[in-house]
C-alpha cells in the first residue's frame, strides 16, 4: 500500500534539501514478535504472539530516477514489545531497497522511530 502525506519529513541525514523532494510514498509492513528471530522464523505458521505496524516512508528525489528512505515509523500498541523485531525487519527492508537503488548513502543512517499510539490493556 502506498499513500501520500502532507506532513514534511526532515531528516538530518538527507543529502538533498526539501525543495528537491518530488513526492512521498509509504510501505506498510506488519511486524510480528517472531520476525526478529532467526532465518527459520518464517517457517513456523502461526508463530509469534503480538503484531504491530511499521511504516517505511519513501521520498523520490527530483532529477533522479531514485528514491530514498526518509523515515521508518513503528506503531506498537503494547509499548516496545516488538521494537527488536521492527529493528530486524527494517534492516532487511533497507537492504532490499538499496539493491535496486543507486542513492543508498542515506539508507544506512535511517533508524526506527517508535511512535506514540493507543496502548492495549490485556486482562
Amino acid at each position: 500500500s502506498s499513500g501520500s502525506s502532507s506532513s514534511s519529513s526532515s531528516s538530518s541525514s538527507s543529502s538533498s534539501n526539501e525543495s528537491n523532494v518530488r513526492s512521498l510514498a509509504g510501505i506498510f509492513v506488519p511486524i510480528n514478535d517472531q520476525n526478529g528471530a532467526g532465518a527459520d522464523a518464517f517457517q513456523t505458521v502461526g508463530a509469534g504472539n503480538h503484531w504491530s505496524m511499521m511504516l517505511v516512508v519513501l521520498s523520490s528525489i527530483a532529477q533522479e530516477d531514485a528514491f530514498r528512505v526518509s523515515q521508518i515509523l513503528h506503531f506498537d500498541s503494547h509499548g516496545r514489545c516488538n521494537s527488536s523485531a521492527a529493528d530486524a525487519v527494517s534492516a532487511r527492508v533497507l537492504r532490499v531497497i538499496s539493491l535496486g537503488n543507486s542513492n543508498t548513502e542515506s539508507h544506512g543512517k535511517v533508524s526506527v522511530t517508535q511512535c506514540s499510539t493507543p496502548q492495549q490493556s490485556n486482562g
